[in-house]
């Protein structure tokens, strides 16, 4: 007969190895990179988090086949869960890009692959960390971690010197975190004296991390969370008459207070921060982007979304037309406002209903468990803190978008509190033996065996892809596609092989020569045409993809192969499907056209990318030029204007004016508009260039050689400068040949 049956013992057998694997990942992720790998710190990461996930799957494989026993915690947080993975899988099976879904690139962390083995961490840690022991361990990891990652960041700001991360803001957020624990330490103190000193020690050099980066939305959600320590204690306290009052979490909340606004712009702390650090610019849609990307997007898909990892295709097909005034109009985001918001778009309705309930699932444990727990003792401190940091670093990915070794934490600490929870006896082990039923023993073998095969084909697939992203580092393009299919590569691989085509036709000196590279070129051609074309086929749905095939089929019109110019188009209109508001594909529509001699046509186009972006500086100097091509200078003045007029505070456009200006001889506007795309831009050379020769002209010598002085000291083996000033030191003219 089958037997199903609680444990007696509450906890698991311990198993050393899972314990230890996840024990590297909370010292050493936030800290290392690897100094051989690929030169992509989030893919070393990445890497890093797989191996120690597959190496504890397999021992804890191992343990279940020698044991003849399946364990795991009835735990509602965890099957919660496993919907959210359910919803990624089912959303990937009916993806516009199955592959890209399912585990895309090492660049990428919204793949079904990478969350399915970010349950699989959650799983074996609420396994391993079933003793009182081991969770006192892991916060000393993490507390180690804390403390030598905040001196690689002193080092760096004292030094240069570089290992690993630098100041960001996903490393303020784990020094919020330290903070955060190490606070629940102090309040509610633990029997070990070391573990109180320690914790002031973090909470000090964490606190001072937090103060240095300055990053708001942090100060925000820490201040939340301490206020909730407080009620915490507060309540301990109506148990407990000599419990002491929350005055540190009190001084705290005035602390998170003083730092948000005095690290508003231009107040001391943010002042502070700009003088020590490069500061960190945080980048990503609002929620009100996101939600107006949605709701177009749920049109579409409103049950399972366009599939995991594929928010960008969606975000360039749905972006508000506003998007495009911005500095970020060419960016393709990778996900909105939050990983969790960003759901409802990728996994659809039901994705984002599975994320709310695990939301739920965990806030209710928690709360169910601090009111049980009251007179835990060391269990109850434990509780907080795993409980408390478990919602803060899930809250984080609700309010922002966290690098995967947040992700990887959060993971962690929602697997540890289901280890307390066990240890406590709020919920139990769920044992399934195979001693007594050859039926059950059949079954299990089976689910061994399919989970071993998972994670041989798991490790080799990263391994592959690891391997792909090292050669893409290095330029190697060919083999990294040979490794993995990714349509990045073959976009490298296809601009590649036109750059290296160009290059030789650069060189040709005679016809004799042409001659003799035409097999060369053909084959350089075709085989930029089948990598672009591979790409299309591998992720139709990215437009940068029909974009890469349009460019080869436009350097190939340029280079007078007949038929180019029609699949150029058609490449780029294919393009157009995927992202329908984006100026820079009618820009390169209408330089295709230029190319073909349909003027009126790429005036057209110009003006539809000025439409949809009407502050598009290229868009202006383009129409500006075909003005000027066909002698029309005041009109290539006009379209100028237009662009200035647009964008007043473009230096490049100002110079274009000015450029115009001094070619019609008007050179007190000239002169106006060199000066003010000097106050745009410093050091500009090209204008100062311009603007010593309208001090010539106007027998302003003395500032012309100033002028020409300061653009040797930028091009100091310009060989036109020199012997400008020469003439100008001589007295003539600084055109004097």
């Amino acid at each position: 007969m089958e037997e199903v049956e609680n444990t007696s013992p509450r906890q698991a057998r311990p198993n050393s190895i899972a314990f230890i694997a996840i024990l590297v990942l909370v010292f050493f992720l936030p800290l290392i990179r690897i100094p051989w790998g690929a030169g992509f710190i989030n893919a070393d990461k990445q890497m890093i988090f797989v191996a120690s996930v597959l190496v504890a799957l397999v021992a804890w494989l191992i343990a279940m086949i020698k044991d003849k026993t399946f364990v795991i915690p009835k735990s509602f947080v965890l099957y919660s869960f496993g919907f959210v993975i359910c919803a990624y899988l089912l959303s990937t099976i009916f993806s516009l890009v199955p592959l890209v879904s399912l585990s895309g690139s090492l660049f990428e962390t919204d793949t079904s692959l990478l969350f399915l083995l970010l349950f699989a961490c959650m799983f074996i840690t609420s396994l391993s960390f079933q003793y009182m022991s081991r969770v006192g361990i892991f916060y000393l990891a993490l507390f180690t971690s804390i403390f030598t990652l905040f001196i690689i960041q002193l080092t760096h700001v004292l030094f240069g010197w570089t290992f690993g991360d630098t100041f960001s803001y996903d490393t303020a957020i784990l020094f919020g975190l330290g903070a955060l624990i190490s606070l629940i330490f102090i309040e509610f103190p633990l029997k070990s004296v070391f573990f109180r000193r320690i914790s002031w020690f973090i909470l000090a050099i964490s606190t001072l991390a937090m103060f240095i980066m300055n990053f708001n939305l942090l100060w925000w959600i820490f201040c939340i969370f301490v206020v909730l320590v407080a009620i915490l204690k507060i309540n301990q306290k109506r148990f407990n008459s000599s419990v002491a009052h929350p005055w540190l979490s009190l001084f705290f909340v005035i602390i998170s207070a003083l730092a948000l606004y005095f690290g508003g712009q231009g107040r001391p702390l943010a002042d502070l921060t700009n003088k020590v650090l490069v500061a960190d610019v945080e980048i990503r849609p609002s929620w009100q982007v996101t939600y107006q990307v949605a709701k177009k997007s749920l049109k579409e898909n409103l049950i399972l979304g366009s599939g995991p990892n594929l928010f960008s295709r969606v975000w360039s097909k749905h972006k508000p037309p506003e998007v495009n005034v911005s500095p970020f109009w060419a960016r393709d985001f990778n996900l909105g406002v939050g990983i969790i918001p960003s759901s409802i778009v990728t996994l659809g309705v039901l994705g984002f209903l599975s994320w709310l309930f695990f939301l739920f699932a965990l806030l209710r444990h928690t709360l169910i468990m601090t009111m049980r727990l009251v007179n835990e003792g060391g269990l109850l401190v434990y509780h907080y803190a795993t409980a408390i940091g478990s919602l803060f670093l899930w809250l984080v990915a609700v309010v922002y978008i966290p690098e995967l070794p947040l992700l990887i934490l959060a993971t962690i600490f929602t697997g540890v509190s289901i280890s307390l929870n066990v240890m406590s006896g709020q919920i139990q082990n769920a044992i399934i033996s195979t001693r007594f039923s050859s039926k059950l023993k059949y079954f299990a073998i089976t689910v061994f065996v399919f989970v071993g095969l998972g994670i041989i084909s798991v490790s080799y697939l990263y391994l592959q892809k690891y391997r792909a992203l090292v050669y893409f580092g290095r330029g190697e393009f060919e083999n990294a596609t040979q490794l993995d299919n990714q349509s990045v590569y073959y976009r490298a691989l296809a601009e590649n092989y036109i750059l290296v085509l160009l290059e030789k036709v650069n060189q040709i000196k005679d016809s004799k020569e042409a001659e003799k590279f035409q097999p060369e070129f053909i084959s350089l051609l075709d085989r930029a045409v089948k990598a672009a074309n591979r790409a299309t086929e591998l992720d139709p749905s990215d437009y940068l993809n029909w974009n890469i095939l349009g460019d080869v089929y436009a350097r190939a019109t340029f280079l007078g192969v007949e038929g180019a110019y029609d699949h150029a188009k058609l490449a780029y209109e294919s393009g157009m499907k995927s992202n329908p508001t984006n100026p820079m594909v009618y820009l390169k529509l209408a330089q295709l056209e230029l190319e073909h001699k349909n003027t009126e046509v790429a005036v057209a186009h110009i003006n539809q990318a000025l439409a949809f972006k009407p502050n598009y500086t290229e868009a202006y100097i383009l129409a500006s030029q075909i003005a000027l091509s066909g002698g029309d200078v005041e009109t290539a003045i006009r379209s100028i204007e237009f662009g200035v007029a647009a964008d007043p505070n473009n230096f490049d456009l100002a110079f274009q004016l000015g450029y115009l200006y001094y070619q019609s001889h008007d050179y007190e506007l000239a002169e106006m508009e060199f000066i003010r795309s000097l106050s745009l831009n410093p050091d500009y050379a090209n204008a100062k260039y311009f603007l010593g020769l309208i001090y010539d002209e106007g027998g302003k010598h003395e500032l012309a050689i100033k002028k020409f002085e300061e653009v040797l000291a930028t091009n100091p083996s310009n060989q036109d400068v020199i012997r400008i000033l020469a003439n100008l030191r001589a007295g003539k003219p600084a055109l004097t040949q």
